[in-house]
């Protein structure tokens, strides 16, 4: 378990610093099909206070939750008929009418 944290620290610490390639989002913390999820995106879900190893954790949930949401909407997403995906352009037709 103390491996596991310290290798999750030392990623966390790399992903901290900052480089001109990262910009306004932060760094890269996940990948799931076209969907990115940046350090920016989860910076409010993270309460001041926490120790460096209850950050960590509080990040590894929401990083692993991410991505178990993503891969399930998309595959979803590839199972839902293309008729049923045109669903925002049904309403928008029938708002219309």
């Amino acid at each position: 378990m103390k491996k596991y944290i310290s290798i999750l620290l030392i990623f966390l610490t790399v992903a901290s610093c900052s480089s001109d390639e990262e910009g306004a989002k932060g760094k890269l913390l996940a990948k799931a099909g076209d969907k990115e999820l940046y350090s920016s995106d989860i910076a409010d879900l993270l309460p001041s206070g926490l120790s460096a190893e209850d950050s960590l954790e509080r990040v590894k949930v929401i990083v692993d939750n991410w991505i178990r949401e993503t891969v399930i909407l998309n595959k979803a997403e590839q199972e839902l008929p293309e008729k049923a995906k045109d669903v925002e352009a049904q309403l928008e037709k029938y708002r219309r009418s």
